[in-house]
């Protein structure tokens, strides 16, 4: 039994070297997916060696919450906080915010793959309740975002559909500037770290590309304002609160320096 434990942790181990820093979700889904792998007689056995539920067991004796698990157990007490997301690391790695921010793209796209759908359901909601008609257009970054066409009357919107504000930011400069209105979704952040950092980072490239971004949050069905103002005013007076948008907009370009990592803790 013991055997089993060894080469499944053995396997997190490469992973972990892999990737040097994880998120919680993160690594609960590798967890998941090695023990997966395993047969149902190996999957009982390990749970009978564990005494209880595995897969909580081995993620918190990774993280350092628990003690004797094994002397192969890799090791991520460290953690950090970047972006509002919390991630692990080895003690003896000195992380980068390189790999932070990989670590935040992999597990907004993990999650966005849920997401997306969600926004596309709330945009094509408040859309259609101004009698915009919607079309889907083959995008160029097939996978990365999700690419709508609205129009009504004179009125006409591309709106680019991405998992997180920091993923759209990536692919700033993939988006080309046109003669129409464009606009980028998104859904709604754990904080606001990452909507500061595209303000303090990318604004002024948004801008320049005619670009607005809209902020959709899926628990409450709202959507609100983040960058730029509608052609269409009675898109604006639909919005759930766009002056509250802008005040907290507003205090965030006015507020001290910024750092994404706020460090260990």
């Amino acid at each position: 039994m013991a055997d089993i434990l060894r080469r499944l942790l053995n396997r997190l181990s490469n992973y972990i070297i892999e990737y040097k820093v994880l998120s919680g979700d993160e690594l609960m889904g590798k967890i998941s997916e090695e023990i997966g792998i395993l047969d149902e007689q190996e999957q009982r056995e390990l749970q009978d060696l564990l005494e209880s539920d595995a897969k909580h067991k081995i993620f918190h004796g990774i993280i350092g919450e628990e003690t004797g698990l094994s002397v192969f157990c890799p090791d991520l007490h460290v953690k950090i906080n970047y972006l509002g997301e919390i991630f692990f690391c080895p003690p003896t790695h000195k992380y980068m915010q390189a790999e932070l921010h990989k670590g935040f793209l992999r597990i907004a796209e993990q999650r966005g793959q849920s997401l997306l759908g969600e926004v596309e359901e709330v945009l094509s909601h408040f859309l259609r309740q101004l009698e915009y008609r919607i079309s889907p257009q083959e995008g160029q970054l097939a996978g990365s975002y999700k690419e709508l066409i609205a129009h009504k009357d004179q009125y006409r919107l591309r709106l680019y559909l991405f998992f997180s504000i920091v993923t759209a930011q990536e692919f700033l400069d993939n988006i080309p500037k046109k003669d129409e209105e464009q606009v980028i979704i998104v859904p709604s952040e754990r904080t606001p770290a990452p909507f500061i950092k595209f303000l303090r980072e990318s604004e002024d490239k948004a801008r320049d590309k005619g670009l607005s971004v809209w902020v959709v949050d899926i628990e409450n069905r709202a959507i609100n304002p983040f960058l730029g103002v509608p052609v269409d005013r009675e898109i604006w007076a639909h919005f759930t609160d766009p002056e509250a948008s802008l005040r907290a907009i507003q205090m965030w370009r006015s507020s001290g320096p910024f750092s994404p990592s706020d460090g260990d803790f």
